[in-house]
């Protein structure tokens, strides 16, 4: 069949079948929508159309009697480029700035905030999320079309509501920014920028990439640029 087939057939599936709520309307595996209109998105002028992926979450855990699973915000199946993506969404801006209002020590805040984001484990449960959706028995996934799944490139990108530089190295660039988010050289603010900046290096080492899955490490973009990044 090919990749390309696949990730149609996905698309196809996805929107016609779910499961069906209490008032009997069926609640699909993919809802989509533009990228800003998601719940709680920090890109909210972003059109880009994606699929809810936690909606989608939902209704695989309701399925499957699950207990919760995280999951990336948003997915994007791009047939024609054998790839599917996941969109995780950051906000900083206002964490930023109601940190630097504070006036205790924010070290702590900081270590949860980038604990919380937990990078690898969202990777790796929206990959079962999407398993899971291609081993519905009426799916009737194949041996072919799962050798040529593997052959699916898999891209998780992070969209941050800050300006970026981008140069050869988007992450180092990212954390250069934040470095200059506030020009108050006070002890307190140079402690915040220091967390932010050790605890996010730390969670990006984690990700790894992954050769037999076609996995490819995380690539960083802006809410101002994710649309002309799929245009």
């Amino acid at each position: 069949m090919g990749v390309e087939s696949l990730l149609t057939r996905l698309i196809t599936y996805g929107k016609s079948n779910g499961i069906t709520d209490e008032t009997g309307d069926l609640q699909p595996f993919f809802v989509f929508e533009e990228l800003g209109k998601i719940d709680k998105s920090c890109c909210t002028t972003a059109t880009t159309e994606i699929i809810d992926f936690d909606l989608c979450k939902e209704t695989i855990v309701k399925k499957i009697n699950s207990s919760t699973i995280k999951s990336c915000d948003a997915l994007k199946i791009l047939p024609s480029k054998q790839r599917i993506d996941f969109i995780e969404l950051k906000g900083f801006k206002k964490f930023i700035e109601w940190q630097l209002s504070k006036e205790e020590d924010t070290n702590k805040a900081i270590q949860a905030k980038i604990e919380k984001f937990d990078f690898p484990s969202k990777i790796y449960d929206s990959l079962h999320l999407v398993d899971c959706i291609l081993r519905e028995k009426d799916f009737k996934f194949t041996v072919s079309e799962r050798k040529d799944f593997l052959n699916v490139e898999k891209q998780f990108i992070i969209v941050v509501d800050i300006d970026i530089d981008f140069g050869r190295k988007p992450f180092e660039a990212f954390l250069k920014t934040i470095n200059v988010l506030s020009k108050l050289p006070t002890p307190r603010i140079n402690l915040v920028k220091k967390q932010i900046k050790r605890n996010l290096q730390s969670s990006l080492r984690n990700i790894p990439d992954n050769q037999l899955a076609r996995l490819r490490r995380p690539i960083l973009k802006t809410c101002d640029n994710i649309d002309a990044y799929y245009n």
